[in-house]
């Protein structure tokens, strides 16, 4: 794998739907600490910042913002290309 997905592979999704997700898993807890998932959101955003991710070399970035075959489809057809 790490060949045809090399560790500069991103897997992002737009900020609206990570929060949203993070929402939906923060009110599934015992007891939600919402605070602290405000938290790591903003220093998430942070540290995946453009200016950051550019400093990393990342080169290749996945969308999660839809379905997750919609991902692995894009997954799938990268790594295709890597082979060719």
């Amino acid at each position: 794998w790490s060949t045809l997905l090399p560790y500069t592979t991103l897997f992002r999704a737009d900020d609206g739907i990570r929060l949203m997700r993070a929402i939906n898993r923060e009110q599934k807890q015992e007891v939600p600490q919402y605070e602290e998932m405000c938290r790591r959101f903003l220093a998430d955003s942070k540290d995946f910042s453009e200016e950051k991710i550019k400093e990393a070399g990342i080169n290749q970035r996945f969308s999660n913002d839809g379905t997750i075959e919609d991902c692995i489809r894009d997954i799938k057809e990268a790594i295709k290309q890597q082979l060719l």
